[in-house]
């Protein structure tokens, strides 16, 4: 098969700078991707770091094992449905989170 010279060159300048954009924008969606993950683990040490607060692990206060026992011994059951006891052990109910 017969190319002229000329189309040859242009063609492979072509195919070269294509090569060269793809290559740009491979690099600018890896480091898109790099700042994502960045940006993912701050969120997700800053939830870590706000439950541990929050279950007082941060701070020292209450174990998951002390809020079940507490919710145990303030259980409205225990109180013959007093009020105070119902919104107490939905506190901590909610201090617990999900199971």
């Amino acid at each position: 098969m017969f190319v002229f010279s000329s189309t040859y060159e242009r063609e492979t300048s072509r195919l070269a700078s294509l090569a060269l954009e793809h290559k740009r924008r491979a690099e600018h969606f890896r480091q898109e991707a790099e700042n994502w993950q960045y940006t993912a683990r701050h969120w997700k040490d800053r939830y870590d770091r706000l439950q541990a607060d929050l279950l007082g692990l941060g701070g020292g206060q209450f174990t998951k094992a002390e809020i079940r026992t507490l919710i145990q011994l303030c259980h409205p059951d225990k109180h013959d449905g007093k009020q105070s006891a119902v919104e107490i052990t939905q506190k901590l109910i909610k201090l617990r989170g999900p199971k």
